[in-house]
């Protein structure tokens, strides 16, 4: 859990609504499905058991973790060579490569996205900007923000666990003059002309990671 929790909170670059819970698993934010029905399908799949939401947040949160590991660790070679104008770089030219065998391995489509994005290509479908929106009442409810599993049409099912700043992601995400360079900056607006992912403080909502994988 402890592992989890620190995975949670390191946002790479870049909730459910009031809700019961157990201490395993969650239940199915209405929002997010809602949402999603209407991106995937008019009818409506049954909903999980409470053994299914255990297993399917499991396995969501062994592919986010894995992605995790495999960015993070290439993120922080790119760092540590040249620093936050060569992260910057990696993020644009290599990511989407990484991420795409990920995907391929796994079986699955990984995604994460934020409602203030760098990459365009992230934006939030209706599901995710539903999720999102969810999360960010937990928030103001002062609610803890755990993973949400949903089911879909043709045995699919969608992940969603939130992702929170860190302090070393303020280097490229933070207040510019004062964790940012004014000059990092000024590399970022150049390959993100419309680049809305700034001015943020350690621990703060980040965004999600969306995976859809089969059951």
């Amino acid at each position: 859990m402890k592992e989890w929790t620190l995975f949670m909170l390191f946002a790479l670059l870049i909730g459910a609504v009031s809700c019961k819970n157990n201490s395993t698993s969650t239940t199915n934010s209405s929002a997010a499905t809602d949402a999603i029905h209407q991106d995937e399908s008019p009818s409506t799949p049954a909903a999980f058991t409470a053994e299914e939401t255990e297993k399917y947040v499991n396995q969501g949160k062994s592919m986010a973790k894995a992605s995790f590991m495999a960015l993070s660790g290439q993120l922080k070679k790119a760092m540590k060579a040249g620093g936050p104008k060569n992260a910057v770089q990696f993020c644009h030219v290599q990511a989407s490569v990484l991420v795409d065998s990920l995907m391929k391995a796994h079986q699955a489509t990984i995604r994460r996205t934020t409602d203030k994005v760098r990459n365009e290509n992230d934006k939030p479908t209706a599901a995710e900007a539903a999720q999102l929106a969810s999360y960010k009442e937990q928030i103001a409810a002062n609610q803890p923000l755990k993973p949400v599993v949903v089911p879909l049409e043709g045995n699919k099912v969608q992940f969603f666990a939130p992702i929170k700043m860190k302090a070393v992601c303020l280097k490229c995400h933070g207040t510019i003059g004062e964790t940012m360079q004014k000059s990092d900056y000024e590399t970022i607006k150049k390959l993100y002309p419309n680049d809305q992912a700034i001015g943020y403080k350690e621990g703060d909502f980040r965004g999600i990671w969306s995976i859809q994988f089969s059951r």
